[in-house]
């Protein structure tokens, strides 16, 4: 009879334990598939910002040459590339920003994941 209740307590344990296991399995799994989608995103905002950089500066240079093209004297010529630099200068600053917001926004994603990792 105890030999009996061992070897059923051995497979409710062993049974249970599987379970647990499965279930860890399970959250792993999850997170896993957390992590990429975070990626995927973080991948698609860095995608998206590098087009708006090249898209920006396209329209520098096309204001630049039409400016350049309808210039007159030496003076206008010198104003033309002026706003030019002014406009690379501008963006280069509005990208750094904007570079800077994804760049804390990847780390507040990390550290957010980092703490429910602590948190198990």
């Amino acid at each position: 009879m105890k030999k009996l209740l061992l070897i059923l307590s051995l497979g409710v344990l062993s049974s249970s334990s599987f379970a647990m296991e499965k279930q860890h399995e399970q959250n792993r799994e999850a997170k896993r598939e957390k992590v990429e989608q975070v990626k995927k995103e973080m991948m698609q905002k860095r995608v998206a910002l590098e087009s708006e950089s090249h898209q920006e500066r396209i329209r520098i240079l096309q204001q630049a040459d039409s400016c350049i093209k309808s210039a007159k004297s030496k003076e206008e010529y010198k104003n033309c590339e002026q706003q030019e630099q002014q406009g690379r200068e501008n963006l280069k600053e509005k990208m750094k920003s904007k570079h800077q917001d994804l760049k804390q926004e990847l780390q507040q994603k990390h550290q957010q994941f980092k703490d429910s990792k602590n948190h198990q």
